[in-house]
Parts: structure tokens; C-alpha cells; sequence
């Protein structure tokens, strides 16, 4: 049975890490989504951990709510991800918060789906979290415990990947029904405040090697960038802010130009060839999701658009009548007039 001293509640070093989750709870307006009943994404690690104990002292200083652990076990690392998993039910049998599980085999689904693991991983995680909330009704909200680390190399990722604004955006304190109160405290003093209070975690050993990406920038790049600034996962918040704001204007923009120009599932050519490049991607990617009856811009459901597909679209715009194919099989047309989105011929039956 784990045992550890709570009077860590006490200390300096966990009310900085509280006062800070619960100014972004405020600033994103986090607070009805948990209260309405949470479920954390709970992998026993040192950010996760934290996540759950800030959640816990906040449910008792605020007002009790439904809260529940969830963790998912990717069968990727043998007996020390089933070692994990029993860690992580130990550790909530201990602060009495109740816990759930499931096993995926993460290396198959990787294998079948052609995807990468770190990839194939994260989708197959989002989609448990989905299905444990369509099935456990008291529970409407979930928890991730990214912080500022991870926005910082999300950042720096999607640069070198080559996004627009939306990627530089960085990690999105809310989406849909996910909120990150984490999201102002840093890997490092997390990992520092449990080690000072004797709180355990796991360590996930895939974490150490530099194969994953990520794990490169963790190691490599994150470090250095202290020479250039003394907090640079502050400045990295700072810039996915200001992004997040022009991005949440630009989306008004279209989903106002759909409003007033999308008619029956098409859009005239005309106002489409007028159109700034950058509401060109987001009036196309909500075409898309209303061609499939999506909710919000379809983005974690079918693949989106990429630049260089749009570059397409807009040199063709009102050169007379195309269709060009775009990824999952469909196409986007002009005819007659009219754009719109149109199964590839190949793919009808």
C-alpha cells in the first residue's frame, strides 16, 4: 500500500503550483467543466500525479464534485506498464479517489493504422477518455495534466513541422470537453515539489530515449533555450496566447463568411476566390465538417487539409472548373459556379 505524507499540502512550494492552476481554472474558465464531474488522465507519472492531488485539495477548498482517475495502459513496455497501471490504483486507493483502466495494444493498432506509436498512442488514448465519459454519465469533463514543458515543445515542434497559426498556438488550455489546469506550471517544478514531499510517481523509460522526437526537444533543445531567455516556457505561453487570440478572431471571421455565403452545401466561387488565404483554410476545413456533419472544425476526426493542398485550391480559383482531391478521400470542387465538397470518384460506390 502507498503511503505518503500529505502535509505537502502545506509547503510553499505546492501552493505555488496551486495558486498557478487555479489562475488558469479562472483565466479559461475551466471551472464549470470540472464541477461538473472530472475524470483525470491518469498515467502514475510525476505530471499526472500532480494533476490529481491539485485536483483533490481543490475539490475540498471549493466545493465537492465527481472526480475519477482513468488510465489507460498502451502495452507498450511489458510488466513496467502493468507495473504502472498498479501503481496508479494503489495511489488512488490511497487518496480514496476512485479508478478505472483499460488495456490497449497500442503496437498493433499502430502496425494496422500505419500511424507512428507516439501517434497511434495518443489517438487510441483520446478515444478511451471518449468512450469512458459517453459510458460513466456523472462524469462530463476530462482533466490532462500538460504543462508549460509540453506547450513549450509543442511549440517548437509544429515550427519545425512547418504550422500556421493554430499549430504555434501551442497546446489549448480547453478544448471541447478537455481542460489542462496544469498549463501555467513547468515539468520542472513539478517534478521538483514531489521530490521535495516524498510524493511517488513512475518514470516512463521510453521518456529517456531520443528516438521520439519530443523526447529530443525535451532533452536537447528545451534546455539550451534558457541561455535566451530565464523562462522560456513563460515566453512560449505567451506567444501561444497572442496566437490563440488572432486564431479565435480569424475563426469568427469564417464561420461569419459561412454564414452569410454557405447555401446548400456549396459556396459561390466568386466569394471564395476573394477570400484572405488565411480564412481560406478554416472556410474549406468547416466546408469539410459540414460535408460530414462534424461538430467545431471536424479536426480530430477526419484528416484536415495542409498548406500545400490549399495552395492548390487557390491557384486553381477562377481558373474555370476543378476538382482536386484532398486527404480522406475526398475533393474539393468547383463547377458551375459553385465549390463544394465531393467524395473522390473513386470512393463512390
Amino acid at each position: 500500500m502507498i503511503k505518503f505524507n500529505i502535509n505537502f499540502l502545506n509547503t510553499k512550494s505546492w501552493e505555488k503550483i496551486y495558486s498557478a492552476a487555479e489562475k488558469a481554472i479562472k483565466d479559461y474558465k475551466m471551472a464549470d467543466s470540472i464541477n461538473s464531474g472530472v475524470v483525470v488522465g491518469f498515467s502514475g507519472g510525476a505530471d499526472s500525479v500532480t494533476l490529481l492531488l491539485f485536483l483533490s485539495e481543490y475539490r475540498k477548498r471549493n466545493g465537492w464534485f465527481p472526480m475519477a482517475a482513468f488510465h489507460v495502459n498502451h502495452s507498450i513496455r511489458g510488466i513496467e506498464a502493468d507495473n504502472d497501471e498498479m501503481f496508479s490504483r494503489e495511489l488512488c486507493e490511497a487518496l480514496n479517489i476512485d479508478f478505472f483502466s483499460v488495456k490497449i495494444n497500442v503496437p498493433e493498432l499502430a502496425k494496422n493504422s500505419g500511424r507512428g506509436i507516439e501517434d497511434a498512442a495518443r489517438a487510441a488514448r483520446y478515444s478511451a477518455f471518449s468512450d469512458f465519459i459517453s459510458s460513466h454519465t456523472e462524469y462530463n469533463t476530462i482533466a490532462t495534466a500538460h504543462n508549460s514543458t509540453d506547450n513549450l515543445e509543442t511549440v517548437i515542434f509544429n515550427m519545425m513541422r512547418g504550422a500556421g497559426i493554430d499549430g504555434m498556438s501551442g497546446i489549448s488550455p480547453v478544448r471541447d470537453n478537455i481542460v489542462r489546469p496544469l498549463i501555467y506550471v513547468s515539468g520542472d517544478e513539478i517534478r521538483e515539489v514531489l521530490r521535495e514531499c516524498g510524493i511517488p510517481f513512475v518514470f516512463d523509460s521510453t521518456n529517456a530515449s531520443d528516438e521520439y522526437t519530443r523526447n529530443y526537444i525535451r532533452h536537447e533543445i528545451v534546455p539550451r533555450l534558457s541561455r535566451i531567455s530565464s523562462n522560456p516556457e513563460r515566453m512560449a505561453s505567451r506567444l501561444s496566447r497572442n496566437l490563440s487570440d488572432d486564431a479565435d478572431f480569424i475563426d469568427s471571421a469564417a464561420e461569419q463568411f459561412l454564414k452569410t455565403n454557405y447555401i446548400d452545401g456549396y459556396v459561390p466561387s466568386f466569394a471564395m476566390q476573394n477570400l484572405h488565404n488565411a480564412l481560406l483554410f478554416r472556410v474549406v476545413s468547416r466546408m469539410i465538417s459540414h460535408y460530414f456533419a462534424l461538430p467545431g472544425d471536424g479536426k480530430n476526426s477526419i484528416p484536415m487539409p495542409e498548406r500545400t493542398h490549399l495552395d492548390v485550391i487557390r491557384s486553381k480559383l477562377g481558373s474555370g472548373d476543378f476538382s482536386y482531391c484532398l486527404p480522406g478521400g475526398i475533393s474539393f470542387v468547383s463547377g458551375g459556379g459553385k465549390c463544394f465538397i465531393a467524395l473522390t470518384e473513386k470512393n463512390k460506390a
